[in-house]
């Protein structure tokens, strides 16, 4: 069982059991960044015949996913290492049900072709832009 899939089952547990004594059906509301989760979750057929309900949430990034978590907007969502740490200094009443280790290959800084820039090393001394409490952070 995927790493998603584990926290799908997970906060569905935690779900049903806080509202077991509700008679209509549940819905768990779920952040996702891009459609990138969902997307995974369907190719695995991980989604048929589940005692629940998704009410899916579509983010541009892990940082407005974090802030409706905050707010409560939302049940559950995957965020990457920076974005928890970012929520949680903020003092967020969030908790991190799952970990993954991530592949560095997924992460990548776009250059122009003609760019001097090759490598990591070539950065330093360099300003770069990045979204605030992302994982480029």
């Amino acid at each position: 069982m995927s790493i998603r899939s584990k926290l799908l089952t997970l906060a569905a547990a935690v779900l049903l059991a806080s509202q077991a004594a509700a008679s209509e059906r549940l819905t768990l509301r779920i952040g996702d960044q891009k459609g990138n989760m969902r997307a995974q979750l369907e190719a695995a057929d991980a989604l048929r015949d589940l005692p629940y309900d998704i009410h899916w949430a579509e983010f541009p990034a892990a940082a407005p996913l974090a802030e409706a978590l905050n707010a409560g907007a939302i049940d559950a969502g995957i965020i990457g290492d920076a974005p928890l740490l970012f929520v949680l200094a903020s003092g967020a009443p969030v908790k991190a049900i799952a970990v993954d280790k991530s592949d560095p290959y997924g992460t990548a800084l776009l250059v122009r072709p003609d760019a001097q820039l090759r490598s990591a090393a070539d950065l330093k001394g360099k300003r770069i832009a990045t979204g605030r409490g992302s994982i480029g952070h």
